[in-house]
């Protein structure tokens, strides 16, 4: 599983990675040109912070691959958050964008779905295989 954990910071780092070709891509700058300043500032904000916790969380599974696998009750809290969180953005993937959106990017969208599909079941199966160590107070 360590391994795994390892590779899912990789991935963080991609995912991060392709927010600055869907500014691109998507017209970022064109789009928010229409918008009044203070949304485009919340917009550039936001998106930062985006990109910044998702390296952060990458860097996290590479340096903390052991306590993400269950060695520690903070590191299968942040599992558990993480199952959430990436259980979250596939909902979001699959249920709020627009299905023209998603027939045009056919695989970006299936790439990404795959992708938080595996973040999901990878942190759900560290937090959740560690669930009976918590219950016997370890």
């Amino acid at each position: 599983m360590l391994f795994l954990i390892q590779f899912a910071g990789l991935l963080h780092f991609v995912i991060a990675g392709t927010n600055f070709f869907a500014a691109r891509l998507f017209r970022y700058r064109e789009n928010m040109s229409k918008v009044s300043p203070f949304v485009r500032e919340v917009f550039w904000v936001q998106n930062g912070f985006i990109v910044f916790t998702t390296v952060s969380l990458g860097a996290l599974c590479l340096i903390f691959p052991q306590e993400l696998a269950g060695a520690s009750h903070l590191g299968r809290c942040l599992s558990g958050f993480l199952c959430l969180f990436w259980g979250a953005r596939l909902a979001i993937q699959l249920g709020v964008y627009d299905a023209e959106a998603k027939r045009r990017f056919r695989a970006a969208h299936s790439g990404f779905t795959l992708v938080f599909l595996f973040l999901t079941l990878l942190f759900g199966a560290a937090a959740f295989s560690s669930v009976q160590l918590i219950w016997q107070g370890r």
